[in-house]
């Protein structure tokens, strides 16, 4: 039996600048960002810029009652509660699966925990989320750095193109706190300013907070389909990626070569804004031969959601490719002379039939996936 086709069928994104992807497309478009300064002893003894959401916004959106979960669970609630009001399919039944990427989940508990201690174990947290949608099958958890989305979606789109499920939720979704302030700091690697991705001042990322919703399916077809790509390591540090780029490009090579696509329109590349990663994401791209492609980060808009990033910058990814618009690089302004790299610098309108996604993280690991148009 063949591999079955994958579609991307409905989508979310909850972040600060909207709770859909529509309403967080047209800020995009407006050139709005998220990352502001912000002033909270509780979180750091100092200032610091991020893209926070409105909490109490967040708890008058949740049906149910709210007291019972915690930030990062109404958070996927939300997020997947909105997806599948898009989506006609049977999430209750044994041929579905959701998939939870996160790289810290409900970390902020280790301070104050209104729960149970064990409350702060992801497997908590996914059962949480698992008895209020009444699902059968016990949630998949991907925690693998800042590439969890896109491993996350990969994983999924493997599951259903060998029939092994019917449909796949796949939701990511974290949150800033001290920990991953102190975290970022400890390895200087925030901006003092909202971040400045492949700019040739750029000097850190920004965090930021939020979650995406994808749900995929092999029995409900769209204008769009999921391509499963490649994760690789290049076991080069704890914290930093290996600077000649090879560990993406290997994750990029084997997408390319698994889908034999004649073109590729755009890239959303991970693009945190730090001086190496950038550096070696244009290594990596000028490798595989795609340093003409079209390209952004959008770390300026959203910062960097860790677990979250790679779910929501695809579900943009996506957007921008059923208006074929591409989105620009925030914070992109003067050009590095050791970036060789299509960087969007405005709004355009262009004909996008495939797009590229990746992703790169502590501990030197990457990842890629691709979508494409149904002609």
């Amino acid at each position: 039996m063949g591999m079955k086709e994958v579609y991307v069928v409905a989508d979310n994104v909850i972040s600060p600048l909207g709770f859909n992807t529509s309403d967080n497309f047209k800020q995009l478009l407006a050139a709005n960002t998220a990352i502001v300064s912000h002033t909270l002893p509780a979180a750091s003894p100092l200032p610091f810029f991020a893209a926070l959401l409105n909490k109490s916004k967040l708890d008058t959106s949740f049906e149910g009652d709210a007291s019972s979960y915690s930030y990062f669970e109404k958070l996927c609630i939300n997020s997947i509660s909105n997806a599948l009001s898009q989506a006609k399919i049977n999430y209750q039944d044994s041929t579905t699966l959701l998939i939870i990427s996160t790289t810290k989940g409900n970390v902020d508990l280790l301070l104050s925990n209104p729960f149970e201690a064990k409350r702060v174990y992801l497997h908590e947290s996914a059962k949480q989320i698992q008895h209020y949608f009444k699902l059968k099958n016990t949630p998949l958890i991907v925690s693998n750095a800042c590439i969890s989305g896109v491993v996350a979606l990969n994983t999924a789109a493997e599951l259903l193109n060998h029939g092994i499920y019917k449909h796949c939720i796949v939701v990511g979704a974290d949150v800033v706190s001290e920990f991953t302030l102190s975290g970022f700091e400890t390895f200087k690697a925030l901006s003092p300013g909202p971040c400045k991705p492949f700019d040739a001042q750029r000097n850190g990322t920004s965090l930021g907070e939020g979650a995406a919703t994808l749900i995929l399916s092999t029995q409900h077809k769209s204008k769009l389909k999921i391509l499963s790509g490649a994760s690789s390591n290049d076991a080069n540090h704890i914290s930093g990626p290996s600077r000649d780029g090879v560990g993406l490009f290997i994750a990029v090579n084997k997408t390319m070569q698994a889908h034999q696509l004649p073109k590729i329109d755009f890239i959303s590349a991970h693009g945190t804004g730090t001086i190496y990663n950038d550096e070696m994401e244009s290594k990596a791209f000028n490798l595989a031969g795609l340093n003409q492609v079209p390209v952004n980060s959008l770390k300026g808009f959203f910062g960097h959601t860790f677990g979250a990033a790679g779910i929501i910058e695809s579900a943009i990814t996506l957007e921008s490719m059923r208006r074929n618009c591409l989105i620009p690089t925030l914070g992109f302004e003067t050009k590095d002379a050791g970036i060789n790299l299509n960087i969007i610098k405005k709004a355009e309108n262009q004909e996008l039939h495939t797009s590229l996604k990746t992703a790169s993280g502590f501990g030197g690991c990457n990842a890629a996936v691709m979508f494409q148009k149904v002609v």
